[in-house]
């Protein structure tokens, strides 16, 4: 019984020893898969402080550089080698630097180490400052529901203007092809290469008449200037892309003094006359100027605007804005009819000399 006993105690003390060496040798396997997992983390960590120290340690040598020279891109050989020409004169077939990602292209400015002559960088491209100021970052808060009459010709600003610049597919779908159409001179070569890098974008030029009047003989110094800018523009408008997306639009009261070089077909394709209001158009700029104002129920937007003919928007507008005036010299909140008889007096008087009391100018219209 004894023997039977102590074979029984012998055999659970090896089933539990068993047990226990297979829960160690478990809990072994799993510290050794979290180790090995630990250890490719590790690697990984120290691949990647590898490259990132090749990275500074060649940032750090590009810093060590000493200053470089300005050159310029006169070929491209092969996928490593071009032919510049160095700010000193002459030309040079040289290695490109391992760090340049930028695409290499004949013309463009580069920097030069000063002992291998090797392109080190890409530079941008120089633009006068002046080039800069003439960029709108910001949309103007103007909208074509803020101008009182003119819809033919903001019809027509919209269709060669707006419409191939939002919808280029509909011109593609069609067929039709869209050709957007000394110092002077220079600053439109950068102008419009500044447009090109923003595009899709708009150059107005106001006032063309000033660079663009015809040209004569017997030019002096002076007038010369203003036709190499002309002839930069021409050149300009000449050689956009067809599948640019830069409109050039130009404003002007002196048609008759444009050169007949900017309206011929392929530049300024379309002259769209903005005319002096019609009588409808006054008053819905007068809606649109006096929107904002607190008007009496009296006021006769449209025997206003009848007072005012031929006025522009100009007038218009500083006609509500006097009668505004009118209303705060008296103290008061409300603008009168009155008011703007005063202010028509005043202002018409003024800019073309018609009358001088008010009484004279409701007295025209009644």
């Amino acid at each position: 019984m004894n023997e039977s006993q102590a074979g029984a105690d012998f055999s659970r003390y090896i089933l539990d020893r068993m047990r226990q060496l297979e829960e160690r040798n478990l809990a072994l396997r799993e510290q050794k898969d979290r180790v090995e997992g630990e250890k490719r983390l590790i690697e990984n960590q120290k691949l990647k402080f590898e490259r990132e120290a090749r990275k500074l340690r060649s940032e750090l040598e590009r810093l060590r550089v000493g200053p470089m020279i300005v050159g310029t891109i006169v070929d491209v050989l092969d996928e490593n080698r071009v032919i510049v020409k160095s700010s000193t004169g002459p030309r040079f077939v040289v290695n490109l630097s391992q760090f340049i990602e930028e695409e290499i292209k004949p013309g463009a400015q580069v920097g030069l180490n000063q002992q291998s002559f090797a392109v080190m960088c890409v530079l941008p491209s120089p633009r006068d400052p002046a080039v800069f100021g003439m960029e709108i970052e910001e949309a103007p808060d103007v909208h074509f529901e803020q101008i009182g009459g003119l819809d033919s010709q903001i019809s027509e600003i919209r269709e060669i203007v707006e419409l191939p610049l939002k919808r280029p597919d509909l011109f593609t779908a069609v067929g039709i092809v869209q050709k957007y159409i000394g110092e002077g001179a220079r600053l439109v070569r950068e102008l419009f290469e500044l447009a090109k890098s923003k595009s899709p974008a708009i150059i107005f030029i106001d006032e063309l008449d000033a660079i663009g009047a015809r040209r004569m003989d017997g030019a002096t110094s002076g007038d010369r200037e203003v036709q190499r800018t002309l002839m930069q523009i021409l050149a300009e408008m000449d050689g956009f892309d067809a599948r640019g997306e830069v409109k050039l639009i130009a404003a002007t009261n002196r048609l008759d003094m444009l050169d007949p070089a900017l309206l011929r077909p392929g530049r300024f394709d379309r002259v769209i006359e903005i005319p002096m209001p019609t009588r409808e158009a006054r008053e819905a700029i007068l809606k649109i100027h006096t929107s904002g104002m607190n008007l009496d129920p009296g006021v006769n937007l449209k025997l206003i605007s009848d007072m005012a003919e031929g006025s522009s928007g100009a007038d218009l507008k500083a006609l509500s804005t006097e009668a505004g005036m009118y209303a705060i010299r008296e103290e008061r909140t409300t603008v009168y009819h009155s008011d703007f008889e005063n202010a028509a007096a005043k202002i018409l008087h003024k800019e073309r000399g018609m009358v001088s009391e008010p009484e004279d100018l409701v007295q025209q219209y009644i």
